[in-house]
Order: C-alpha cells, then sequence, then structure tokens
C-alpha cells in the first residue's frame, strides 16, 4: 500500500491496517498511524493484489500471517479492536522501541542504540529482534521487553527492576542478578532465563518475582533456565529462592545448575512448587560427586510427556 513506506516498516512481525475511504487512502503500522494521501483508487479486479504491486512486478518480500477485509471503512474503534486482537494473537508489541545497537556499548540509556536513535523512556515498551549483543539494562522500568527471533545476545539487570506488563524471551537470554518483578512472563522454546546467585542471603540473590508464568505446557516445556553463582560458594543447607508466581504453567525445558564443591549436590524436589533450590550432602556422605544423580521424587530434574519420561535434567 502506499501509505506506508517500506522505510517504516519495522524487524518481525507487525501489523498493517489501510482504509480507502471519499478518495484518502490511510494507513496504520500496529495501530499508529503512519500516513494518509488523497489519490485514486482503482477498484477492479485486476487491480487488487495481495503480496505485489499491480504492474506484477515488485513483491513483497516476507511472511502473511493473516488477512481481514471489510466491505466498509471501519470507525476509527472499530479498527483499533481489530488492531487489538492481532497484536495480541500474535505477541506484537505496540510503538515498541526498538534495538539496532549502533553505539556497540551495550547501554539501554544511549540513544544511537534504538532506531530512530531516540533512547525509551521509563514505562516504554523495548524490542530485541536482532544482534548477538549483550545488553545493560542502564536505567528505567519498563512497561515491556520483548526478546525475539533474530536476538542471539542478552539483556541483563544488576539492580531490582520492574517490568508493568509481560517479558518476553522468545530467543537470547534474559538475566537477572537482583529482583525481577513482571506481571507476566513467557518463555519460548529458544529463550533462557538466567538467575545470577551473588550472596548466600537469597532474599539479596537474583530472583524473578511473576504474577503469571508460562512455560510452555505440560507436555512441551519451554525454554532453559541457567542459574549461576558470583563470588559465592554454597554450604550444606543454604536455599535460594529463585522465583515466585501466583499461576504456573508447564516446567523449563531445561535447568542448568551451577557445580558445587566435592560431596554436595542440588535439591529441586519443591522448584516446581516453591520456586527453591537447596544445598544438599551427597548420599551416604560421600565426598566425591557422582558423575550423574537422578531421583525420580525430584521433579525438577524429571520432565513428563504423555506420563512418560521425556528427558532427565542433571541435578
Amino acid at each position: 500500500m502506499s501509505s506506508v513506506q517500506t522505510s517504516d516498516w519495522p524487524t518481525g512481525l507487525a501489523v498493517l491496517s489501510a482504509d480507502y475511504n471519499a478518495g484518502v487512502m490511510r494507513g496504520w503500522l500496529n495501530s499508529a498511524s503512519a500516513s494518509s494521501v488523497s489519490q485514486p483508487f482503482n477498484t477492479g479486479a485486476d487491480h487488487l493484489f495481495i503480496g505485489s504491486a499491480a504492474s506484477d512486478d515488485s513483491f513483497w518480500k516476507g511472511d502473511i500471517a493473516e488477512i481481514i477485509a471489510f466491505n466498509t471503512a471501519l470507525s476509527d474503534t472499530d479498527r483499533q479492536t481489530v488492531e487489538a486482537y492481532l497484536m495480541t494473537k500474535y505477541n506484537i508489541i505496540s510503538n515498541a522501541k526498538t534495538w539496532d545497537g549502533s553505539a556497540n556499548d551495550g547501554m539501554t540509556s544511549t540513544a544511537t542504540n534504538w532506531m530512530a536513535d531516540v533512547a525509551p523512556p521509563a514505562n516504554d515498551s523495548l524490542l530485541f529482534n536482532a544482534t548477538a549483543q549483550a545488553v545493560s539494562w542502564s536505567a528505567h522500568d519498563f512497561a515491556s521487553i520483548a526478546l525475539d527471533t533474530g536476538f542471539t545476545g542478552s539483556v541483563t539487570t544488576t539492580v531490582d527492576r520492574t517490568i508493568a506488563t509481560a517479558l518476553n524471551v522468545n530467543s537470547g537470554t534474559f538475566k537477572t542478578a537482583a529482583q525481577l518483578t513482571a506481571t507476566t512472563v513467557n518463555m519460548g522454546t529458544n529463550g533462557t532465563l538466567a538467575i545470577e546467585l551473588d550472596s548466600s542471603t537469597p532474599a539479596n540473590a537474583g530472583k524473578l518475582l511473576a504474577t503469571t508464568l508460562n512455560l510452555g505446557t505440560s507436555t512441551n516445556p519451554a525454554g532453559t533456565l541457567t542459574v549461576t553463582l558470583n563470588g559465592i560458594t554454597p554450604a550444606v543447607g543454604n536455599s535460594f529462592d529463585l522465583m515466585d508466581w501466583t499461576t504456573r504453567n508447564g516446567t523449563f525445558a531445561k535447568v542448568n545448575l551451577p557445580s558445587l564443591p566435592e560431596g554436595l549436590g542440588w535439591d529441586l524436589a519443591t522448584f516446581y512448587t516453591t520456586g527453591v533450590i537447596t544445598v544438599v550432602a551427597l548420599p551416604g556422605d560421600v565426598m566425591i560427586s557422582p558423575l550423574i544423580w537422578y531421583r525420580a521424587a525430584d521433579v525438577g530434574s524429571v520432565v513428563s510427556s504423555a506420563s512418560k519420561v521425556s528427558a532427565l535434567l542433571d541435578k
């Protein structure tokens, strides 16, 4: 459609809306007005194409997930309702600031790291869908953060932060070494949530607080949990409350835990009910760590599918 320029199109999924009414063609991109032009519009069957120009010599380079057409121009309210439906269905963030990493300093507060060279203000939405950079969340709480397909780097916070709505980790790694609070956390198949423990006092270590934690389903776990240590050596009896939630759906597909001194191991028996992992002595007080240690009652190390064990996670 001529009223939305290809230079305006973001990387990744987007919703394009258009109408033609009384000689004026209008366009919206992710529910934001893109442009408005006055021009004739030929509605003849030989002039209406999807995915190409009428001349057949210019083609859309990308995928089209869904098309909804109406036989009349919608009111702004109705149009916004349809856009909201599509953006929710395809997990598209409206008017998000999109990372391009041009400054190469990895700081979210640097304007030139964002498309249009505008740093996101507090309570904005952030989208990471390109580069393999290590990004430091250096300022503000935000409304939402999405690590999407195409992003293979990491986003890290070392101070307490709040995400008002959703953290979506579909790709790359989101790491917290402090307390992270989010209304909803959605883990994708290729996403990693990393929690750094830098204190033997649970209240001072990395932790996730979520109202809803979505980890795939019971038969199709999603995402990886990686726990790291920074400057501490856990001892027998140390417990770490990695995360709390009101509602949890599914389990992590993979759990990576840090190595412990000889004779110690991790107990994940209550992890998916309390969010806690505990350091325990190995069976029989043997001071040599086993190569592999699985326990059927330890729900944190057994992944089931259709009432069968589908994966074992080494503790």
